[in-house]
C-alpha cells in the first residue's frame, strides 16, 4: 500500500511554540501577552489552524538567551559540557500537552494551565536543581516531563509534587571520537516516545549533525538520591580504578599485564593472573574504561560479562558511574 503525503505551508507568523494532546493543538503565539491558543482544526484539516481559541496568557518579560549568556549557564550547571539554550522569542520558553493538561516553561519554572485558564506554578522560577535550567523544549510522556535544560535532560514529576532529576547529562550524548570544531556540541532535543528519549549532536562541518536516542526507561537520577544497588564484583576480582588523568593506551596495557600475569608489585615481585577483572570509572572518564574492555573483548584475552551503570552524588549533582566485569578467557 503506498501512502503519499502533501507539504503545505501554514503561513502565520504569529506562532513560535506548538505541543499536541491527540488530535488537539495547542499554538502559543509571539506577542508580549504570551497567550496559547486552541486550534480549531487538527493538523490533517486543510484549513488548519482556522480559528484559535485563547486558552491562557503568561503575562512577563522575554529575556534573549543567545550566546552572551552562555558563561551563566556553565556557571550555574558546573558541568563539563552544556547543551546550549535556544531562544523561544517569547516569555513561554517550550510548550508541552497531555493527558488533558497543558504545560509551560517560563524563565527556570514550570507552570500548568488550570481549567479555568489560571496558571499554576509547579516549579519555581530559581537558579535552582530544584527548578529547570534554562529550558528550551518540553514534552510529556505518560505522567513525566522531559526538557532540554543546559546539563542536558531533566525530568520532572508533577503528579509527586514537581520532583526534578537529571536523567542524561549533556556530556553524556558525546560519543568519544566525536569530531568538533572545536568541540561536539550537544544541541537539540527533538522527541521522546515511551522507550527513547532523540537528540542532536552537532560536530564539525564534514561529519555533520549525529541524530541519537538513549533509553530512559522510566528512571532518571534525582539530585541526592541514593545510587541504585549495584552486583558485587565476582570473586578473587581485581578492581581497576580509570580516570581522565591517563589515556586509553596506559591502562589497556595494565589491564593486559593484570589478566596475563606479568603486573609487577611494588616489592618487584611478579603478581598471578587475575580471572576476573572489574574496570570502574565516573564522569569523563566513562569512555576510556568502555575502550579497554572493549578492546580487551576483541584481542580474545577476555570477554565482558556484565556492564552497570550508576552515579554519585557530589555536591549538588551527579555524576554518572560505570562498573565493567570482564573474565579471562
Amino acid at each position: 500500500m503506498s501512502v503519499w503525503y502533501q507539504a503545505r505551508a501554514v503561513e502565520d507568523a504569529r506562532w513560535h511554540l506548538c505541543a499536541a494532546d491527540g488530535a488537539k493543538i495547542l499554538l502559543a503565539d509571539k506577542d508580549w501577552r504570551s497567550r496559547f491558543h486552541a486550534a480549531e482544526h487538527p493538523l490533517s484539516h486543510a484549513s488548519f489552524p482556522g480559528s484559535t481559541t485563547v486558552i491562557c496568557q503568561c503575562p512577563g518579560s522575554h529575556s534573549k538567551i543567545d550566546a552572551n549568556c552562555i558563561g551563566q549557564v556553565e556557571d550555574f550547571v558546573q558541568q563539563n559540557r552544556v547543551m546550549r539554550p535556544r531562544d523561544s522569542g517569547s516569555v513561554i520558553a517550550a510548550l508541552a500537552a497531555g493527558n488533558g493538561q497543558v504545560f509551560l516553561c517560563k524563565g527556570h519554572g514550570l507552570m500548568v494551565a488550570g481549567d479555568s485558564g489560571s496558571l499554576e506554578e509547579v516549579l519555581k522560577d530559581e537558579r535552582s536543581s530544584k527548578s529547570l535550567a534554562f529550558p528550551s523544549a518540553l514534552y510529556l510522556v505518560g505522567s513525566t516531563l522531559f526538557s532540554q535544560c543546559a546539563d542536558g535532560l531533566r525530568t520532572v514529576e508533577p503528579a509527586v509534587g514537581g520532583a526534578v532529576a537529571l536523567a542524561l547529562t549533556a556530556g553524556e550524548m558525546v560519543l568519544e571520537g566525536d569530531p568538533g570544531s572545536p568541540e561536539p556540541n550537544p544541541k537539540d532535543f527533538i522527541g521522546v516516545d515511551a522507550s527513547f528519549c532523540y537528540f542532536l549532536v552537532e560536530r564539525d562541518f564534514h561529519t555533520g549533525q549525529a541524530l541519537r536516542r538513549w533509553r530512559h526507561g522510566g528512571r532518571s537520577r534525582k539530585v541526592g538520591a541514593e545510587s541504585p544497588a549495584l552486583a558485587a564484583a565476582p570473586d578473587g576480582a581485581e578492581e581497576m580504578k580509570v580516570t581522565a588523568h591517563k589515556g586509553t593506551r596506559f591502562y589497556l596495557r595494565a589491564a593486559e599485564n593484570m589478566l596475563k600475569g606479568i603486573a609487577v608489585t611494588k616489592d618487584g615481585e611478579v603478581k598471578k593472573a587475575v580471572e576476573n577483572l572489574r574496570v570502574t570509572a565516573l564522569g569523563k572518564a566513562i569512555d576510556i574504561a568502555v575502550a579497554v574492555a572493549v578492546s580487551i573483548q576483541q584481542s580474545g584475552l577476555a570477554k565482558i560479562t556484565r556492564v552497570q551503570t550508576s552515579y554519585v552524588s557530589m555536591e549538588a549533582s551527579n555524576v554518572p558511574q560505570i562498573l565493567v566485569d570482564v573474565a579471562k578467557t
